[in-house]
Formats: structure tokens, C-alpha cells, sequence
């Protein structure tokens, strides 16, 4: 808020940083709030703080910019020689999926999990254990009469994948030598 050649600042005390943010504001905003405060200061003192900061704010993106990384990107422009990160070899499983119902206005009107397992003879076994018609809650809370002849067994899960480059923020293929690794 501007008024005259003052201009009413609040400070706000920020511990995990330890130091002060100032922004431009009406007064009453430091009401009952600890660590926040309320001046006014000269206006040309402000402006030359904004002019500052913000001169500062072009030359922090100006050597940025040197070091090659793309900061709209969070990464680096180009990825670095070798790729730096997590390799994750998958997960599969065997999902137990009910089978959509052939009345389009009941439940499921998809197919819809009910049990997973770690292998096909688990997954098989569970559908073999239940009785030829059992109930089972459906996404409104109400109880379902399902009939075991329409589950079925299916493989599900993920395949291998890796991280980002914990270096260059690029993913693993996109590198130079992406067959290369740090022998770290």
C-alpha cells in the first residue's frame, strides 16, 4: 500500500531460513501473527529494493543459464555422460478380477479387482476356494451376489524402469551413453 512517499511494509521472520521476507502490504496484516511485523518505509528506499531484487533475479538466471541448466525444466539442458540413478527390476502379480456384468445397468459395469496374489497357482487357489456364489461389497456399500464362474485370473504389475540421473535430471535413455554407469 502506497501512501505518499512511504510505502507500509510487512516483515515476516522465517526460521527455517532465518531471514526476513518484506512484501508490499495493508496495515493490520502483522495483527496477532508471531514473527510478523508492520513499517512504513520511503518509498524511494522500496523501490530501489524492488529494483534490486530484481536485478539480482536476472543475473541469478543469467549464470544459471551459464551452467547449462534449464530452469523451467529443473534439469540440466543436456544430459551428462553417465546416467546416475535407481534401476528398479518390476513387480508382477496375479490379479482375481470379476468380469463385467452383461446388463449394462448393474455392477461392475467393468471389470473390477478383488484379491491379488503373488503367483497364478495362489490367484487360482483363492478363486477355487470360494463357494459357487458368495456376496461382495460393491462401491456403494452394498452387498453383491457374484458368482465364482465369473472371475477370472489375470497377470498384472510393472516392468523395469529407472529414475531420473540424480545428476542431470534427464531419464536413462535420453543419455549420452546410457549403457554407461557410474561404477560407483
Amino acid at each position: 500500500m502506497r501512501g505518499g512517499d512511504q510505502v507500509h511494509v510487512v516483515l515476516t521472520w522465517i526460521d527455517d531460513y532465518e531471514q526476513a521476507m518484506l512484501d508490499e502490504g495493508p496495515p493490520g496484516a502483522a495483527e496477532d501473527s508471531p514473527g510478523v511485523y508492520e513499517a512504513d518505509v520511503p518509498a524511494e528506499l522500496w523501490t530501489a529494493l524492488v529494483a534490486a531484487e530484481r536485478a539480482r533475479e536476472e543475473a541469478h538466471r543469467a549464470v544459471v543459464e551459464a551452467f547449462g541448466f534449464a530452469a523451467d525444466l529443473g534439469r540440466m539442458e543436456l544430459p551428462c555422460v553417465r546416467w546416475t540413478g535407481t534401476l528398479d527390476p518390476g513387480r508382477s502379480w496375479w490379479d482375481v478380477v470379476l468380469e463385467p456384468s452383461e446388463d449394462p445397468d448393474s455392477w461392475p459395469a467393468g471389470p473390477v479387482r478383488l484379491a491379488s496374489r503373488g503367483t497364478q497357482r495362489d490367484a487360482v487357489s483363492l478363486v477355487e476356494s470360494l463357494p459357487a456364489a458368495f456376496h461382495v461389497l460393491d462401491p456403494v456399500g452394498e452387498l453383491t451376489l457374484v458368482y465364482r464362474e465369473r472371475l477370472a485370473v489375470a497377470p498384472a504389475g510393472w516392468g523395469p524402469s529407472s529414475s531420473p540421473c540424480s545428476r542431470c535430471g534427464w531419464e536413462r535413455a535420453e543419455h549420452l551413453h546410457p549403457q554407461a554407469e557410474d561404477p560407483q
